[in-house]
């Protein structure tokens, strides 16, 4: 049994073990953070739609109410 050969290779598997865990870390990061962005885009996007949809909601009450109070 030659073991300082297998200590070597054992080594050499550790060694790939654990910079496959960093790349795999690294990338789970960028994924964590492009995942905020699109969830903050979201969150954007909702806020912006219920702000329009307020605004045309608001514009559509404005006439009906002046010709109604105009009528009376």
């Amino acid at each position: 049994m030659d073991i300082p050969n297998l200590q070597s290779q054992v080594q050499a598997q550790l060694d790939e073990l654990a910079g496959k865990i960093r790349e795999a870390e690294e990338s789970l990061m960028r994924l964590k953070e492009n995942f905020l962005k699109v969830q903050g885009a979201k969150e954007m996007l909702n806020i912006v739609a219920a702000e329009e949809n307020k605004t045309l909601t608001d514009q559509e009450v404005s006439p009906d109410q002046t010709s109604s109070a105009t009528a009376d």
